[in-house]
């Protein structure tokens, strides 16, 4: 997989749409400048990346710096290629937010603490500022992101648990 073509997926941006909604990936206000330059840079290496917010230069470079030390780049793009997208969207006043983070660990572990209260705590932002993208390992075989079930069909305590 190439730059292009990751770039052309429409995973980070929209290639058909123009000005805010052509970006996919969004962050808050204060750190969309850089994340946006960021991308720009990556379809055109002679746009500078703004660095008002230093966290996500220094991620970046942080990556850049262990990327140059991978000698294969089939190594990189074959872990890329198993993540996958997940959106959920919440409809306001049906859906419990909680939970539905709650019945999301994949990993079969409790979750600790720390998760449950940064939850808690994002849930107090406003309800346009909840749309929180994650991204998971896809299964052996499907390197495609594939579309969730809608929140709004997830297993509530009022509903039955969905087979998977």
């Amino acid at each position: 997989m190439s730059l292009e073509e990751i770039m052309g997926s429409g995973y980070m941006v929209s290639p058909y749409k123009k000005g805010d909604n052509y970006y996919r990936l969004t962050l808050s206000q204060g750190d969309q400048t850089t994340l946006r330059s960021a991308i720009d840079h990556l379809e055109n290496p002679d746009v500078d990346v703004v660095s008002e917010a230093h966290r996500i230069v220094e991620n970046l470079d942080f990556f850049r710096s262990c990327l140059k030390k991978i000698d294969d780049p089939n190594v990189v793009w074959d872990g890329i290629g198993r993540l996958e997208v997940v959106t959920i969207s919440l409809a306001q006043g049906q859906d419990n937010p909680q939970l539905i983070f709650e019945s999301m660990n994949s990993t079969g572990k409790d979750l600790s603490t720390a998760d449950l209260v940064r939850n808690y705590v994002l849930m107090a932002f406003p309800w346009a500022r909840r749309r929180i993208p994650m991204l998971t390992a896809a299964a052996p075989g499907r390197p495609h992101a594939r579309a969730r079930t809608p929140a709004s069909q997830a297993r509530t305590p009022s509903s039955p648990s969905r087979p998977r």
